[in-house]
């Protein structure tokens, strides 16, 4: 087999049972010393330089690599390099004979580079995903949230309600009537709960209760009752005795009020029409009594047909006035039958829709929070760009 020397850095080829040149070895023997002179000293420059700098071999480049800092050239090193540039065995003289043959190899082919990645912009997580991550963070919120609102709900003073009932129109309806008589009650209803507003209403229940009428006229409310000729009459206060009060006084000055209205100018002037005629009948049976005195026939008669005029008028008139007056009666009769008696509280209701409302709210807030911890790198990410 043939034997290969290394020599100024080539390699050189010589065949089995040749005999060694007393140049080749020499040259190989100076090379090799060369070498291992070189080779310390470089290892003694970069021991030399770790301990003068131990973090200046590595420099940060930015995207998370590191590379090697070039060292700074001491003595020794500069010295190796000088004594290693001169080619030793160019610097002998070449002994005549047949050139060694060269060996060469060939690299092998580089690969491929591939074009560097570029960052990868994190995903955005979903609800479900960040209150998983975050269950304390989302649920803190709601906690805060509830326990404030049953605090509030708790120390917050009640407000009463008390609720008063009056029917429209009486019991004493002919049965072919009934229909029609409780259709027109019931748009009356609807008519007398607008008039608890009603100025003297007001005054009236305050001065029954002790109260400002501006109170009054805040804390009443009067609403028909749907498919029936009730009026219901509410009362709200800061304690159930006042509510109550309130509530029954209220209806008693709204039935004063409609009974005294409900005597319509109608009805007035049907009364002085008929004192009116009355007055003419019995003039005209004066005027009779004077032509019977007088003997007068045609006198007579036309006195007595004036007197029966002036009676089939007043008698017309006196019907006219005792229906109008019954119509008004029975249309305006307004009976409070069902009086307060006792007044709900709006503790609960209220407690409720406070923990409702503070519960939605701190879900929103508690899931908000959660998804901005959870995607804060997504966010700056979006926010370098």
């Amino acid at each position: 087999m043939s034997e290969q020397t290394q020599s100024g850095g080539r390699w050189w080829r010589r065949e089995p049972g040749a005999a060694a040149e007393p140049a080749d070895v020499q040259r190989h023997d100076v090379a090799a010393a060369v070498e291992e002179s070189v080779q310390a000293a470089v290892e003694e420059s970069v021991r030399a330089a770790m301990e003068r700098n131990p973090a200046g071999l590595h420099t940060d480049v930015g995207n998370g690599s590191h590379e090697v800092a070039p060292l700074e050239a001491g003595p020794e090193l500069q010295e190796a390099e000088q004594v290693r540039d001169p080619d030793p065995v160019a610097a002998q003289p070449r002994q005549p004979g047949p050139e060694p043959e060269a060996v060469t190899t060939e690299a092998p082919a580089a690969a491929p580079e591939r074009p560097p990645a570029g960052p990868t912009r994190p995903r955005v997580a979903g609800p479900l995903e960040a209150f998983l991550r975050h269950p304390f963070l989302a649920l803190m919120p709601v906690l805060l949230l509830v326990g404030g609102a049953i605090v509030i709900g708790v120390q917050r003073k009640p407000e009463y309600t008390a609720q008063a009932r009056i029917t429209v129109g009486g019991s004493d309806v002919p049965p072919f009537a009934l229909q029609t008589v409780v259709t027109g009650n019931q748009a009356l209803a609807a008519s007398y709960a607008r008039v608890i507003s009603a100025y003297p209403v007001v005054i009236d229940a305050a001065r029954k209760v002790g109260i400002a009428p501006g109170a009054a006229a805040n804390a009443l409310n009067a609403s028909p009752v749907a498919s029936s000729t009730l009026i219901q009459v509410e009362a709200k206060g800061a304690s159930a005795a006042f509510s109550i009060g309130l509530a029954n006084a209220a209806s008693e000055s709204l039935i004063n009020y409609v009974q005294r209205v409900s005597k319509t100018n109608a009805s007035s002037t049907l009364f002085r029409q008929y004192q009116a005629a009355q007055a003419q009948v019995r003039s005209a049976q004066r005027r009779v009594q004077a032509a019977i005195r007088s003997n007068s026939g045609a006198g007579l008669t036309k006195a007595q047909l004036a007197e029966d005029s002036a009676q089939l008028r007043a008698s017309d008139l006196a019907n006219r006035y005792r229906g109008t007056t019954f119509d008004a009666a029975s249309s305006s009769r307004l009976t409070l039958i069902a009086p307060a008696a006792h007044a709900t509280s709006d503790r609960r209701t209220m407690l409720e829709r406070l923990i409702a409302i503070a519960a939605i709210g701190g879900i929103v807030l508690g899931l908000g929070l959660a998804l901005l911890d959870t995607n804060w790198r997504v966010l700056r990410t979006l926010r370098r760009e």
